[in-house]
């Protein structure tokens, strides 16, 4: 006679005793599994069922292997639980017994997934009182079975027996235990393992959280919708706030199948970065920091704009402004820093007019930047920071980069093929600056694209960066120059800056002499053929971050 199991819970069971040490048991579970049992033995089962048999005791760890759980999954959301365990107990009551058991329940609260997916919490706690649980007491057990009840769908405390039947003083903390198992469980709803708890508080009507990880926004609105039961038991309101993982972002693996936003938060998160490593000794006034954060900035918005197809137009436009406003404001101190380092440089140490005077103008400028600082610097960040999780999205930031990496570089080549094309009509100072702009628009959107083009991307960088350097010292030297003839323009009797006048002229003339070199590699019609050799498929893995932004003027 064959055996037909009437749940899936006593084929488990069953399983559990075929691998035992009994052998009377082992041999009866066998025959019955492969319906070889005896007409009597047959019978008898169908009489009494798993009553047949003593039930199975096992520890925790051993159900959840029997039942073959997603560990990855109840162990995230074991320690979700007691982080927020440890932030309620001591305003509730509750005692650190009481935190192994929401131990407990956590990892056995898929318990059924196996048996009956989509009635899985039914099937958990069915399966719990056909075992006995080591470790813990029955009263306890049943207290587990009911979290594992309760920790999906509607919670309906007087309608489900189990916990009807449980002392009276263990109800209420039950019913706690599980509400704080509904909010990890919905912590880890996409069952990825990257939202994690960084800040916790309890006060006395609210449980405020901050979540970071790659789908934290998606975790946290689902915590929040099971948060019904804990808002219920405990009369308290949950708030979640959610930070973007910066490390997770920026360590975003961009193939060409992936969507265009992984790319722009790839590039923009590992700018974030060194955001948040230059600001303090930015506002400290150490020049190598604060270059580093006016690049960062810089890069940000030019994240933005390379992929701005992918959101909304009036939100980040708002962003960019302030970007540029960051950049202009972070500038001013950066180029006057510039200036007085190759002036003071060029007198030797002697003291005169022009130095006191841009002295007096650096300190206005880094007057602005401090109150940049305390005004907008962490607000900026922080929405930025925002648009890593939440963006303003259109459809077609999900489409995937391969096929649009081509595109991203065409439209700064189109800049670039203009500027060059006055360059090779007209030769002065502005054609040439009009071409460093287009050359740094280019090398942002190919420093961007290296996650997808890999070592043909990353070769072409220094070329770029070389022609930047040279047209950027060009421009530093133009700059200053402009600066001393204004300066003469109130002091007209200074020797020492008429002097310095001559010499940055001359240094202007000697490196315009030697920008051809450099240009040729980076010709509109030379890139376009390289572009044309990158395909999607011969991405590497390489370093993509930029190298040192080189303190030129926007």
């Amino acid at each position: 006679m064959r055996f037909m199991s009437t749940t899936s819970i006593e084929t488990l069971v069953l399983t559990w005793f075929a691998k035992g040490s009994d052998a009377a048991a082992r041999k009866r579970a066998e025959q019955l599994l492969a319906g070889t049992a005896s007409t009597r033995l047959a019978r008898q089962y169908a009489t009494r069922g798993l009553a047949l048999f003593r039930k199975p005791a096992l520890f925790t760890e051993e159900l959840l292997k029997l039942a073959e759980v997603d560990l990855n999954h109840a162990r995230q959301v074991a320690d979700l639980a007691l982080t927020l365990f440890d932030a309620c107990a001591p305003a509730l009551g509750l005692s650190p017994r009481q935190r192994q058991l929401l131990e407990h329940m956590a990892l056995l609260h898929n318990l059924g997934v196996n048996i009956d997916e989509p009635r899985h919490h039914l099937a958990g706690r069915d399966a719990l009182q056909a075992v006995r649980l080591l470790g813990v007491t029955p009263v306890e057990q049943r207290v587990i079975a009911c979290g594992v009840r309760f920790h999906r769908k509607a919670v309906r405390p007087r309608e489900e027996p189990l916990f009807v039947g449980l002392p009276v003083r263990w109800q209420t903390p039950t019913l706690l235990l599980s509400g704080l198992l509904r909010i990890a469980d919905g912590l880890d709803y996409s069952t990825t393992q990257t939202t994690r708890i960084s800040a916790c508080a309890h006060d006395d009507d609210r449980l405020h959280l901050t979540v970071l990880g790659l789908h934290a926004v998606e975790d946290a609105r689902r915590a929040l919708t099971k948060a019904d039961l804990w808002q219920t038991i405990a009369h308290e309101k949950v708030e979640i706030h959610v930070n973007p993982d910066l490390e997770a972002f920026a360590a975003t693996i961009v193939t060409p199948q992936s969507p265009l936003l992984s790319a722009f938060q790839l590039g923009l998160a590992d700018q974030l970065r060194r955001w948040r490593a230059s600001a303090p000794g930015a506002q400290a006034d150490d020049q190598r920091d604060l270059k580093a954060l006016r690049a960062a900035a810089r890069r940000s918005n030019a994240a933005l704009w390379v992929f701005g197809a992918c959101f909304r137009a009036r939100p980040t436009k708002a962003l960019r402004q302030r970007l540029k406003l960051a950049e202009k404001t972070l500038g001013a101190v950066r180029d006057w820093d510039l200036a007085l380092d190759e002036a003071e440089e060029a007198f030797e140490g002697q003291d005169n007019g022009l130095l006191k005077d841009w002295r007096r103008e650096r300190r206005k400028a880094h007057k602005r930047a401090t109150a940049w600082f305390k005004s907008d610097m962490d607000t900026l960040r922080a929405e930025l920071e925002r648009l890593l999780v939440e963006p303003p999205l259109r459809s077609e930031a999900g489409a995937p980069i391969g096929d649009h990496g081509q595109a991203l570089l065409q439209t700064p080549l189109k800049r670039l093929r203009r500027a060059f094309a006055r360059l090779d009509r007209d030769d002065a100072l502005p054609a040439l600056h009009e071409v460093r702009l287009a050359l740094k628009r280019m090398r942002f959107t190919v420093e961007l694209l290296v996650p997808l083009y890999g070592q043909p991307a990353a070769t072409l960088l220094p070329i770029f960066i070389r022609a930047q350097d040279r047209l950027g010292g060009i421009n530093d030297l133009h700059v200053a120059h402009n600066r001393v003839l204004d300066y003469l323009s109130r002091y007209p009797g200074e020797a020492d800056a008429f002097d310095y006048a001559r010499l940055l002229a001359a240094q202007i003339k000697k490196q315009l002499g030697r920008v051809d070199a450099d240009l040729q590699p980076l010709r509109p019609d030379v890139i376009a053929v390289e572009f044309g050799r990158w395909g999607t498929g011969r991405a590497q893995s390489v370093d993509a971050a930029p190298t040192e932004d080189d303190g030129e003027v926007a």
